[in-house]
């Protein structure tokens, strides 16, 4: 199974076409970075600005790592040490067109290390200080390890290269990530290493990052921001946000590996911005021509895909603890043999087939002995394989003791017949996001080799499964947004452009209206009157109780204010009538102290 890759790219008001910005001093995008805004020369930048970076003498800008993503020059980069305490000999690479250098941070992380190992089956040993669960992999050897096997994991000529940007960008600063490109994967470059520095740093300390080569112009997009930036334009049509609940750890760490389902719920959103640039009609290009590839690369990805993209996660919910494994191994290439790799898992689970002897029998004989005891369950089971779950989800979703508290107060029977209430109401745990609306919308109605050995049940776009959850998820977006409730003419209009074009779900208001029922277990919506209305159920209920306390909060009267104290009547009880101007003096000084005192005791300063 090819891994595609994210690749994190700072903002750059050309492009990123190989120059320094126009405006570097504007550029404040790019400063979100700490490396950046720790090294920028705003004066120097100011001074070379539009200039070509492979001709600048001397000296490089501290983003210099990616702005020849798009750039029909390369240049001479220089790969610094990320450590700051050993401060490494550093290393040049010359760069050639349409490069950039990102680096798997996460993967270099102590914190990730145990999580990373286990779901890439990798035997790499632990650190030297085996109380160390923090921190960067310090270990030349674990480094090298762990590289070797994020980097192999991608095709030259075959993965894609999902380019964006996170909060620093002047398009939507709320947007977590923005996608500016999609290209394909031409070259890889060498593993570099940092120069030595004996007697401490004798060994050989691999350079993170690697050279990311794409075939632009030949394949690939780049969304024109800077275009309609220059132009006075509203960008606010063509801003390609990543699904919130891809971001992690998929469009996070720098440098990231991209299944194929993520790839289609990002390249859907690309195909639609794109279709958007070409109507608007504000930059000239061959959008026609780039619509095709990013539809071609579409189909790949829905083939990549797999009828299957659950069945690891369940098999290692069941106990088998390298299903995933098993699945990216043995069942994936057994489904593009034209195999039913469902059927033969379930052979074994059921007890009717004996699995092979090697190292994933022992899980295998496991999960079949669990699935043999969780028989209320199988319906459900069987569903799930078809959507791309991580293992933490699928538990939450089958085990019915995580289930409600997750948000998911369903039977197993209603979930296997309408698998769409998962993205509604899952909570997500931890760090196990919520299952989005694309993870079991690809499930339901996937395309291309995807459809292999579907069971016939085709879901159409207007079905109200369907709709029901497009509604839930516009809603809720549109709530994040500040919209907690949208006008059933906005809903709509919105639905109907929540996904492109030939998978667009058309709601009939009529029958939309009609169906309110049905729609009432998650939604709450008003049709009756002039105003039809519509919002999810669990935030409107929310509104509803902080009104309500308000309104009650507002019956209530405040206590008359009590009436001030005549201290200088007191005064006069207690020592008569002041005489002399020293008295008058003493009763004057009295009675501010006294005011004092009182006004402090009313208000809780005493």
């Amino acid at each position: 199974m090819t891994a595609h890759l994210s690749l994190r790219l700072a903002w750059h008001d050309r492009g990123w076409d190989g120059h320094i910005c126009d405006a570097p001093r504007l550029n404040a995008s790019c400063i979100v970075h700490e490396h950046i805004r720790d090294s920028r020369q705003d004066d120097l930048e100011q001074e070379h600005a539009g200039a070509a970076i492979a001709d600048l003498e001397d000296w490089l800008p501290p983003c210099s790592r990616d702005p020849a993503a798009y750039a029909e020059k390369g240049f001479r980069t220089v790969h610094r040490d990320p450590l700051e305490f050993r401060k490494l000999p550093a290393v040049e690479e010359e760069l050639p067109p349409y490069s950039c250098c990102p680096s798997p941070y996460r993967w270099m992380r102590e914190d990730f290390f145990q999580e990373i190992a286990e779901a890439e089956n990798l035997e790499i040993r632990g650190p030297d200080d085996e109380d160390r669960k923090s921190g960067w992999v310090y270990e030349p050897d674990r480094q090298l390890a762990l590289l070797k096997e994020f980097w192999s994991r991608l095709e030259q000529g075959g993965s894609l290269v999902f380019y964006y940007v996170n909060q620093g960008n002047p398009l939507d600063e709320a947007a977590a990530r923005i996608v500016v490109g999609v290209g394909r994967l031409a070259e890889i470059g060498e593993q570099l290493y940092f120069g030595t520095k004996p007697p401490k740093f004798k060994d050989r300390y691999p350079i993170w990052s690697r050279r990311i080569t794409q075939d632009y112009p030949g394949q690939g997009v780049r969304i024109p921001y800077q275009e309609y930036l220059r132009a006075g334009h509203s960008t606010d049509g063509i801003v390609c946000k990543v699904p919130p609940s891809t971001i992690m750890p998929a469009f996070s760490y720098v440098a990231e590996h991209v299944s194929d389902d993520i790839a289609v719920s990002v390249l859907e959103r690309v195909i639609q911005c794109i279709e958007r640039v070409k109507d608007d009609k504000v930059v000239a290009g061959d959008w026609d021509g780039r619509l095709k590839w990013l539809n071609d690369v579409l189909g790949e990805a829905w083939s990549g895909r797999g009828p299957f993209p659950g069945l690891g996660s369940v098999l290692e919910y069941l106990g088998c603890a390298r299903g995933t494994t098993f699945h990216r191994k043995v069942l994936a290439p057994m489904a593009r043999k034209g195999k039913d790799p469902w059927e033969y898992v379930l052979a074994i689970l059921e007890g009717r087939k004996e699995p092979k002897k090697d190292e994933f029998a022992k899980g295998l004989r496991k999960a079949s002995a669990e699935w043999k005891k969780r028989k209320s369950r199988h319906a459900l089971l069987a569903r799930l394989v078809r959507f791309e779950l991580t293992t933490e989800q699928v538990e939450r979703t089958a085990n019915p003791d995580l289930r409600t508290p997750s948000g998911m107060d369903f039977s197993e029977k209603e979930l296997a017949e309408n698998p769409y209430i998962i993205s509604e109401c899952d909570l997500g745990s931890g760090d196990s996001p919520p299952v989005s609306l694309e993870t079991i919308d690809h499930g339901m109605r996937p395309e291309g080799d995807a459809r292999l050995f579907s069971s016939g049940d085709d879901v159409p776009h207007d079905d109200r499964r369907v709709l029901r959850a497009v509604a839930h998820s516009v809603l809720r977006e549109a709530a994040d947004q500040g919209d907690t409730v949208l006008s059933l003419s906005a809903l709509m209009d919105r639905m109907g452009k929540r996904f492109p074009e030939r998978r667009a779900c058309r709601p009939d208001r009529e029958s939309f209206i009609a169906d309110a029922d049905f729609y009432s277990a998650v939604l709450w919506t008003s049709f009756e009157g002039e105003k039809q209305l519509a919002a999810v159920s669990s935030l409107h209920e929310l509104e509803r109780h902080a009104a309500d306390i308000v309104q009650r909060r507002a019956k209530k009267k405040n206590r008359a204010p009590a009436k001030p104290i005549d201290w200088h009547a007191g005064l006069v009880r207690v020592f008569e009538k002041a005489k002399t101007e020293r008295e008058k003096a003493a009763f004057t000084e009295k009675e501010k102290a006294l005011a004092g005192r009182g006004k402090s005791q009313r208000t809780g300063l005493a």
